[in-house]
């Protein structure tokens, strides 16, 4: 069924204003992939929110996931919650420990710094 949504790639430039029809079928997979690709510089900043989000908890572990969170992710820069002061020294303590599990976790070096704070979960 992962090919079940499928379109026609139709037109490519071929020398001066010269167009050449070609028909390839492509996944919406594939086509996602490429317009990512294209768009990275504008998409990456999410992808890698999203990234982070979803690997919170398995990078931390279950006994910091339920003491703190991600907030935001800008420019590089991690912006986490903490449930009070004893964590947010705790953790500004382990955040080079962070960073690595966290850019582990993603697969690439995303996160070069985290800023901790007390905050509330929403």
């Amino acid at each position: 069924m992962a090919n079940a949504y499928q379109i026609t790639v139709e037109t490519a430039m071929i020398g001066k204003n010269k167009k050449k029809r070609l028909e390839r079928t492509a996944s919406i997979g594939e086509i996602l992939e490429g317009l990512l690709k294209r768009k990275r510089g504008k998409a990456a900043p999410a992808m890698a929110q999203i990234q982070l989000w979803e690997k919170w908890d398995t990078a931390v572990g279950p006994t910091i996931a339920k003491q703190a969170w991600p907030l935001n992710f800008k420019n590089g820069i991690l912006f986490v919650g903490a449930c009070n002061p004893a964590w947010v020294f705790e953790l500004q303590y382990q955040r080079h420990q962070l960073m690595e599990r966290l850019n582990n976790a993603v697969g690439r070096k995303i996160v070069a710094n985290i800023i901790i704070k007390r905050a509330k979960r929403d």
